[in-house]
């Protein structure tokens, strides 16, 4: 366990995966600090999994649990705004049921200035089949771990991202150009987990970042769908903001 924890805080940054939306900025310095763990298996438990290489398998979890742990802060704030647009689709279908809604979908989501998008795996699939988009023929360079993943664009211009972590019936699609970030102080160091001897790496790291301007865009399919719940959830919120800030409705 020792060569985890030597390894991660003499090649910290190494651990940290980025794609193209995401911009370094050294002059964040407002950090907070982070911190998850992971479980080492002791000897009996090692037993029961002879065929890993337990050194590797310890490195790609916490290569993965700091990138999703990233990713998450991240998409949490971007999904946070008050700028939304939506398709609705009650009283017509869906967008599998014709390439009328999905080419107005796709208006939508090229409408504005917006250079990437964030959804689901389910969306992710329908955008891919519109004339719009343009898959990524093969895979290009950057790591993905814990990130969402790039499969095209649309008019050769707004990039599409699958996020694993979200939903798939979500609904929701976030429009977003950049996400300024960075990364201060990385350690690891080995502690016990409480109630038991069985040992745990514990990662800390310091992060600062700033999220651009976002909007997102619902797509209502029904009244129980997730997108609707959560659309008009936005709405009360926003009358809410309206009355307390003493705005006129």
């Amino acid at each position: 366990m020792s060569n985890i924890v030597n390894l991660f805080n003499n090649n910290s940054k190494e651990f940290i995966n980025t794609q193209r939306w995401m911009v370094e900025n050294k002059n964040l310095t407002n950090f907070e600090t982070r911190k998850f763990s992971v479980p080492v298996l002791t000897s009996e438990m090692k037993s029961e999994y002879l065929n890993i290489d337990m050194e590797p398998h310890l490195i790609n979890v916490i290569k993965n649990e700091i990138n999703q742990d990233i990713n998450k802060l991240f998409t949490k704030r971007l999904f946070t705004t008050n700028k939304f647009d939506y398709l609705d689709l009650r009283t017509d279908g869906s967008l599998m049921t014709g390439r009328k809604h999905l080419e107005q979908l796709v208006s939508l989501l090229t409408g504005d200035n917006y250079k990437n998008l964030i959804t689901t795996g389910l969306i992710t699939s329908e955008l891919q089949d519109s004339s719009s988009f343009s898959p990524y023929m093969t895979t290009h360079d950057l790591k993905t771990s814990g990130l969402p993943e790039c499969y095209g664009r649309l008019s050769n211009r707004v990039e599409v991202y699958n996020d694993p972590y979200m939903r798939y019936d979500d609904g929701r699609i976030c429009l977003f150009n950049e996400v300024e970030f960075n990364i201060g102080e990385m350690k690891a160091y080995e502690a016990p987990y409480p109630g038991s001897f069985a040992p745990r790496i514990v990662i800390e790291y310091d992060i600062d970042y700033h999220v651009g301007d976002s909007k997102l865009i619902f797509v209502i399919e029904n009244e129980n769908s997730e997108a609707f719940k959560q659309y008009k959830s936005l709405q009360r919120d926003i009358k809410i903001d309206n009355i307390l800030d003493g705005n006129n409705l």
